[in-house]
């Protein structure tokens, strides 16, 4: 199996979400289209880094800097975990420090 026979059904898969996010929905609606967004960018890069790794292995993938943005980061990690939380009663909240760093370099 190659990275192009599960990317591109997942692509179609945000596509089709990011028209869902483009249509009239409630707040709720939204928030769930969002997550779905946000979990699918998620699923479509950890395929991603599994190819990469492969490629990485046979020594065919060169390294690169990249950027995190901490703050998106933890926030869309966090909303992964909002709709189990309020199912189980519990408030999820988060708070960064100004003195956080915005964005972590790493190599890729």
């Amino acid at each position: 199996m190659t990275g192009y026979e599960i990317g591109i059904p997942m692509n179609g898969v945000i596509d089709m979400n990011n028209l869902l996010l483009g249509s009239p929905l409630s707040r709720e609606q939204h928030e769930y289209a969002e997550t779905i967004c946000t979990s699918g960018y998620a699923l479509l890069t950890t395929i991603n880094n599994i190819f990469d790794l492969s490629e990485t292995e046979s020594g065919c993938l060169q390294r690169e800097n990249a950027g995190l943005i901490f703050q998106e980061c933890t926030r869309g990690a966090l909303n992964l975990l909002a709709v189990r939380a309020f199912e189980k009663q519990i408030d999820l909240l988060y708070e960064t420090e100004k003195s956080t760093l915005h964005m972590v370099r790493r190599w890729c």
